[in-house]
């Protein structure tokens, strides 16, 4: 009998760290959806030094990320957001208004694909 609560106790605590590793990402991920939309409205708005200000700051959401995901994520689509990523710093210096609108829908669909890959669900099981 005791083997059995051991291995419930196992059980438990893997699905709790399960789900808490989840909910972490799922933050992550609202938090660079936010900085996209948010980063989006000032491009489109040619606001370029609150431009500058949100994609410093979608970096540093990137590297919390990056840091999280990667262990537990498939490193190609980790590297395509991040590939992603980097074209829009680089175009948001350049001040390149229609190409950087178009690399941040990109980047908020690979955003998405990615927490859509990763949740749980039956299509995700088999």
């Amino acid at each position: 009998m005791r083997m059995v609560w051991v291995a419930v106790g196992i059980i438990a605590l893997i699905s709790a760290a399960a789900a808490g590793l989840y909910w972490y990402n799922a933050q992550l991920h609202g938090q660079l959806q936010d900085n996209l939309g948010q980063l989006e409205g000032a491009v489109q708005a040619e606001n370029w030094a609150e431009v500058k200000e949100i994609s410093r700051e979608l970096g540093k959401t990137w590297n919390k990320a990056d840091t999280a995901w990667s262990p537990v994520m498939d490193r190609r689509d980790i590297d395509r957001v991040d590939e992603s990523l980097i074209r829009v710093a680089h175009l948001s210096t350049s001040h390149q208004k229609d190409e950087l609108l178009l690399e941040i829908s990109m980047s908020k669909r690979f955003v998405d694909r990615l927490l859509q890959k990763e949740s749980i669900s039956i299509k995700s099981v088999f």
